[in-house]
């Protein structure tokens, strides 16, 4: 796995983003698992507000060299847009 960017880059995205950058651990623990038991705490959680947010957010990924794992709604025991087992440590 390419290494992590610093911590620095990831507030300083966090501040040109409309939504939010989560680096906490509590959001990072919640997004940490999909429908598995197979969990893998993100970098961050992103929550893009804008169509420039996910252009950010891609640009990021693409520089670092890291994933952007989409994630879609839940409901009731279920995430939708991720597969079983299919959560890389990215944002």
């Amino acid at each position: 796995m390419p290494p992590s960017p610093p911590t620095a880059a990831l507030r300083e995205l966090a501040a040109r983003l409309s939504g939010e950058l989560r680096l906490d651990d509590v959001a990072r623990s919640i997004y940490a698992t999909d429908a598995s038991e197979y969990q893998e705490r993100p970098l961050a959680v992103a929550l893009p507000q804008t169509e420039a947010d996910v252009g950010l957010l891609v640009r990021f990924a693409a520089e670092h060299r890291i994933p952007l794992v989409p994630r879609a709604r839940r409901s009731p025991g279920r995430w939708w847009g991720a597969g079983s087992s299919s959560m890389p440590a990215g944002i």
